[in-house]
């Protein structure tokens, strides 16, 4: 693929030639074939790598854009590279919410369990004490296993 210069590989991007500098080239995201140690080219391929389709460029219009780049003022920079921090601490948010809901409903479904298990026992507990009610009043007989002691057991067997 072609070697195209930095302002033109940023038109090609559709982006501001100090701020395609700032936030690609110096971090890194697009390699540069610096050949020619004063005028770095940028292959076309590490464009469409990185920002998939390109804007062709005419070279009337960048002379004109060489002119509008100048005036290009470092806050517009700060700017656009303060939106990207955003957005990617939005992202971090949305990831951190989407645990929490998680958690959440991790949490909801043991409460609903628990609550469950709950209601068993105060089931059981209510007929424990309607049955406590009934034995004193006298309605229900209790019947008392006696234990048979060592020697009565024996005697039984033995038919003594």
């Amino acid at each position: 693929m072609p070697l195209v210069s930095i302002t033109q590989a940023a038109k090609m991007a559709d982006l501001s030639r100090p701020y395609f500098h700032e936030a690609y080239v110096r971090t890194g995201k697009i390699s540069v074939n610096r050949e020619d140690s004063k005028k770095p080219k940028i292959d076309t391929s590490e464009l469409i790598r990185v920002f998939g389709e390109l804007k062709p460029v005419q070279e009337d219009i960048l002379q004109d854009d060489r002119l509008h780049d100048t005036e290009q003022t470092q806050t517009d920079i700060s700017l656009k590279l303060e939106l990207e921090r955003l957005k990617a601490e939005n992202e971090g948010l949305k990831k951190l919410s989407d645990e929490r809901l998680t958690r959440l409903s991790e949490k909801d479904s043991l409460l609903s369990e628990k609550n469950m298990e709950i209601s068993h026992y105060r089931e059981r507990i209510q007929g424990l004490e309607a049955r406590y009610d009934r034995l004193l009043e006298g309605k229900e007989n209790v019947s008392i296993p006696v234990q048979v002691g060592f020697w009565q057991r024996l005697k039984s067997v033995f038919n003594l």
